[in-house]
């Protein structure tokens, strides 16, 4: 009787195992498991420094790499919009058919001073996380040149170098003080630009930082002295002949921008400093996105002249 009863236990334990296996192996057969591909090492790195009055703006998207991870290839896959002070009516950014790492605005997006604009990448199909910034468009800041002197003329100076001081003052045109970036340059008789260099900064100097791996200067406004005023050495670093230029004047372009702007280009022009690659994972120091590396803001540009006599 005993020996019956361990036989129908042991048939009942070896049931229960079929059985088991058979519903296993039934829900592996219809159950659908998406897979996760995850990056390794990889992150998304966003450039969308976007001037206000662009018609259909750009951005930059390309992945991060080290010397043994390489730059992932982008696809459609990627979604890329952007909300306009959170509207319900958010717009796409498409990547260009012969640039994949290049992403264009519609005609339809409009960009406008005070305005909020937020930028959502989602790249999750890729195996990256989403990540998104937001933005608030500057209103233009007020450029006043106060005087310019010609030091020297490239075709008489020791060096030939022609040299130009100038006075400057910049005033926000709210009550917050803003950032600013300042391009000064002159106009070649063909037409094309020629950015002037920057050899000192002679007032103000904390409050400006000479860029390293672009033209021109930072200004944080807030740190400026009373005066508002910042006196720069420029010089064009060939042998031009100031009073042969069929356009006589020197032209600043003073873009307004956010502090994300100029946090970010602090960054890079410090890693140009250190010979360093400003797209190395490692070495990128400023980001405004949740996740992965990059920027996005949004400045406007004003230009203003004074002719050189």
């Amino acid at each position: 009787m005993r020996l019956k009863i361990v036989r129908h236990y042991k048939q009942m334990r070896y049931n229960l195992f079929i059985l088991s296996f058979a519903v296993l192996l039934a829900t592996s057969c219809t159950q659908v498991v998406d897979p996760v591909f995850e990056q390794s090492g990889q992150d998304l790195f966003i450039k969308a420094q976007i001037e206000s009055y662009t018609f259909r703006p750009e951005i930059q998207l390309n992945t991060t790499f080290t010397n043994t991870l390489d730059e992932v290839t982008l696809s459609s896959k990627v979604n890329t919009i952007v909300y306009v002070n959170d509207d319900d009516d958010p717009k796409d950014f498409r990547p260009l058919p012969e640039n994949k790492s290049v992403w264009i605005a519609p005609a339809e997006l409009e960009i406008a001073e005070g305005n909020d604009y937020r930028l959502l990448i989602d790249a999750s199909e890729l195996g990256f996380k989403a990540t998104e910034a937001s933005t608030r468009v500057p209103f233009s800041g007020n450029l006043g040149v106060k005087s310019l002197n010609i030091i020297s003329n490239g075709q008489t100076s020791t060096d030939g170098m022609t040299r130009l001081e100038t006075k400057v003052t910049l005033n926000s045109s709210t009550e917050l003080p803003e950032y600013y970036h300042l391009i000064p340059f002159i106009r070649n008789n063909d037409g094309t630009r020629l950015n002037l260099i920057i050899e000192r900064i002679s007032s103000n100097l904390n409050a400006t930082i000479d860029l390293e791996h672009r033209h021109g200067i930072l200004i944080d406004e807030s740190v400026l002295d009373d005066t508002k005023e910042v006196s720069i050495l420029l010089n064009t670093s060939d042998d031009i002949d100031i009073e042969s230029l069929d356009f006589p004047f020197i032209y600043f372009d003073l873009k307004t921008t956010t502090k994300d702007y100029y946090l970010y280009n602090i960054s890079i022009s410090d890693q140009v400093k250190a010979n360093a690659s400003p797209f190395n994972k490692e070495t990128l120091t400023y980001s405004n996105f949740s996740s992965g590396y990059g920027i996005f803001t949004i400045y406007t540009s004003k230009l203003d002249s004074i002719i050189i006599e």
